[in-house]
């Protein structure tokens, strides 16, 4: 029993950690109410202090790369913004020191024949 316990949850770890880093994070809500009644299983279970720590490595390593992949996530956001507010002007320092909105003029392209 034990070992299925430890198995599985490895397993599901695994999942986890490939979802996170191919960034298909739809996936990880369909992992977690498995995970969570593995978690369960998991805490009512004599489990050998090895596989603990195991599990506990695979679960820091999987939260560490989510935490990455968050703050990727909120950087590009950030940028996607600044490059839109750049299409309505830019935000510069006036003469007092005041932010003013410079606006971008739009360059016409012609083609000719």
């Amino acid at each position: 029993m034990r070992d299925n316990i430890v198995q599985d949850l490895r397993q599901l770890l695994d999942a986890e950690n490939a979802a996170i880093i191919n960034g298909d994070f739809h996936v990880l809500d369909s992992l977690a109410a498995d995970k969570s009644a593995l978690f369960q299983r998991l805490h009512d279970a004599d489990i050998r202090q090895t596989d603990l720590r195991r599990i506990a490595r695979d679960i820091q390593k999987n939260q560490t790369l989510l935490g990455a992949a968050i703050t990727g996530v909120a950087a590009a956001r950030a940028r996607i913004l600044a490059l839109r507010d750049v299409r309505h002007g830019l935000q510069v320092y006036d003469h007092t020191g005041q932010f003013a909105n410079l606006p971008v003029a739009r360059s016409v392209l012609l083609k000719k024949a």
